[in-house]
């Protein structure tokens, strides 16, 4: 059995709120959404309850990033608060 082939560099994103509340939606800045994002998989429902991340058990989605560099990729997971945000209500 051989190892996969990817194509370019890939992360995941795990998803939470800085807040507790009600779940609202997840923004992403479309020109990231649009490039980068490959795969959005949220486990909560608009209207449903969220805490403010303390732990894993507070996970509320993930994101498949991929880009063509290490660099931007890495950039990317820094700066995710300036592309991502999770609206709570």
């Amino acid at each position: 059995m051989t190892d996969p082939i990817y194509d370019g560099y890939w992360a995941e994103l795990i998803l939470h709120s800085n807040a507790s509340g009600k779940f609202h939606t997840l923004e992403i800045e479309a020109s990231t959404k649009d490039s980068v994002v490959k795969q959005q998989d949220l486990w909560v429902s608009e209207g449903d309850l969220v805490t403010a991340f303390t732990g894993a058990n507070q996970t509320i989605g993930t994101l498949v990033l991929s880009s063509d560099n290490q660099q931007k990729t890495e950039e990317l997971l820094k700066t995710a608060s300036e592309w991502m945000k999770v609206v709570v209500k």
